[in-house]
């Protein structure tokens, strides 16, 4: 961002003195360097927490897949309050509560996961 200021000042005066024109450049935008330095942050906790709503509930989904696969017990996928994902949540528990029905898998903590599911 700053190397866009600074070269518009250059493309608009000319090349004078740089070192000038770049102390110019700082001084003229210090508010919006504070700005930045206090919103940045806020932004990156942002993003982190919109990463882990999105990856947690592939990596739930993913470890049952797996388990699925390897012919392992299998929990119900659980997510937290506000996870993104919950439609495919629910269709995937739906199908392993199939399979479980067809005998195909064997689900762990049945009695209580079923429960919890069924309240998404």
């Amino acid at each position: 961002m700053f190397n866009l200021l600074f070269a518009w000042r250059i493309v608009k005066e000319g090349r004078v003195d740089l070192w000038q024109q770049f102390t110019a450049t700082v001084n003229d935008n210090i508010p919006l360097f504070l700005c930045f330095l206090v919103i940045m942050p806020v932004m990156a906790w942002d993003a982190v927490k919109f990463a882990n709503r999105v990856v947690g509930p592939l990596t739930r989904i993913r470890r049952t897949m797996s388990e699925v696969a390897s012919n392992e017990p299998v929990q119900l996928v659980q997510l937290r309050k506000d996870d993104f994902l919950t439609d495919t949540q629910h269709d995937l528990n739906l199908m392993l509560l199939s399979l479980e029905q067809r005998g195909a898998i064997q689900l762990q903590n049945k009695d209580e996961v079923a429960v919890d599911s069924r309240s998404n």
